[in-house]
């Protein structure tokens, strides 16, 4: 219960893939992220429709060479949810064995949709004035500079 709740407060989803037989599971929120009900049964793959290019295809080579050295990966990416919501996903998961369980290739996904407007609202403010909103000094030294 405390994870979960935990997982519900960080909007955090987990996902299990079982390498011998494919079978998917997802927690609850995996289902919250994507904006589908906990009645749709999810596919290994489905959810690549959710992201824009070029993140989707930085997203499936991540993945495609984590699977092929058996290790991990970590990518931020944009996405529309089934939900037609817009928000930053970090996903990251790897190949995972415990003895005497199947092999597994598991992760999670997280909305880091406030995170990246909060980091873009500070970017913002280090480079224009708050009140009149043009360019600040600093702004121009670094045009200059460059």
């Amino acid at each position: 219960r405390i994870l979960d709740q935990a997982a519900r407060f960080a909007k955090l989803g987990g996902f299990e893939v079982d390498l011998e037989t494919g079978e998917l599971r997802w927690t609850d929120g995996m289902y919250a992220l994507h904006g589908l009900l906990p009645s749709t049964p999810p596919r290994y793959g489905d959810h690549y429709w959710m992201y824009d290019e070029p993140d989707r295809t930085i997203l499936k080579e991540a993945v495609a060479r984590a699977r092929s050295r058996k290790g991990t990966f970590d990518v931020e990416a944009r996405a529309t949810t089934a939900d037609g919501k817009r928000r930053w996903f970090r996903v990251a998961g790897g190949y995972s064995k415990q003895p005497g369980e199947a092999a597994t290739w598991c992760g999670m996904k997280q909305d880091i949709t406030e995170q990246k407007r909060m980091q873009k609202r500070i970017e913002f403010l280090a480079e224009h004035d708050p009140v009149t909103r043009l360019a600040n000094r600093t702004k121009l030294l670094t045009a200059l500079n460059r």
